[in-house]
């Protein structure tokens, strides 16, 4: 009998390992475009659902997918209320020419600079370019890191589902 109590204890253990808690943003605070700070953890306060792409300027995909979400993102926003954001992971020598890149390029949304990779970090992201799909609450609800050239209907997917539910 105490045999099986030992079995279903272990069995309780290995089970309640795989069940994840919703991941939420963590409270770091970042730097906009313009030097002022900003905490991560009140991104998603605006908005029903809130987009962040973090990413570094040396990877061409990161470029890719904000150019391929901007073109998108009116079609998004008809669909539901969504901010965009995006999270430069580029040291400080790299982050001057982020934001003027950025400008010259007439990008027009959110830009926080994370000099440090404390986001990063916390968020345990190991691969350029990821996606974050919060709700209202600040809630992770959709995590894709890389690139690929279907990222942007997998985006469109995920909104809609949230958007349904």
């Amino acid at each position: 009998m105490v045999k099986h109590y030992w079995i279903l204890i272990v069995l309780l253990l290995v089970f309640a390992g795989g069940i994840e808690a919703q991941k939420r943003l963590p409270s770091v605070v970042l730097r906009n475009a313009s030097g002022k700070q900003i905490n991560v953890d009140t991104l998603h306060k605006a908005c029903q659902l809130t987009l962040v792409v973090v990413w570094r300027s040396c990877c061409q995909d990161g470029y890719q997918l904000l150019e391929d979400i901007l073109n998108q993102a009116d079609g998004w926003n008809a669909k539901t209320k969504l901010t965009f954001c995006a999270i430069s992971v580029d040291d400080s020598r790299s982050s001057l020419r982020v934001v003027n890149e950025i400008k010259t390029l007439g990008w027009n949304f959110q830009l926080l600079l994370d000099n440090n990779q404390e986001f990063k970090r916390q968020m345990n992201i190991n691969s350029m370019p990821c996606l974050l799909l919060l709700d209202e609450r600040g809630n992770v609800l959709w995590q894709k890191e890389g690139y690929s050239e279907t990222l942007v209907d997998m985006i469109s997917d995920e909104i809609t589902k949230e958007k349904d539910n």
